[in-house]
């Protein structure tokens, strides 16, 4: 919640979140491999709120275990780090805005989301206007 607060998610109403889950919520779990991980239970989440499922949620984290438990709802973002240095530069946040816009009425059961920046293009989204310049 700290970082979507220190991104300006939580109070843009360009944004539409529906909830945040932190490493408090995260379940124990035993991957493919047989590593212990730690992940988010959306199975869980869905259960209690019957107005979302996997065709309208997506979870986007820096961490793919995340979300081991639901793997065609995640979505892997670039991590976001130094906040205080590349805060003015980064704009995955507003890439995936476009992208969420593109999506809105779909379902998302059939969207391979780790190919979403190729959908954007394929769909004539750009991000050429995103670019910033440093000079």
């Amino acid at each position: 919640e700290a970082k979507m607060a220190e991104l300006g998610v939580l109070k843009n109403p360009s944004y539409k979140v529906a909830m945040l889950v932190d490493d408090g919520a995260m379940i124990t779990v035993q991957d493919q491999e047989g590593h212990v991980v730690r992940c988010k239970p959306l199975g869980v989440l869905w259960g209690k709120f019957p107005q979302f499922s996997a065709k309208n949620s997506v979870i986007f984290d820096d961490v793919r275990h995340n979300f081991l438990m639901a793997p065609k709802s995640g979505l892997k973002i670039k991590a976001f780090r130094k906040a205080h240095k590349n805060r003015a530069t980064d704009r995955e946040l507003l890439k995936l805005a476009r992208y969420l816009m593109l999506i809105a009425d779909k379902d998302f059961t059939s969207l391979n989301h780790d190919r979403w920046e190729r959908y954007c293009e394929k769909h004539g989204v750009t991000f050429d206007d995103l670019l910033v310049n440093d000079s």
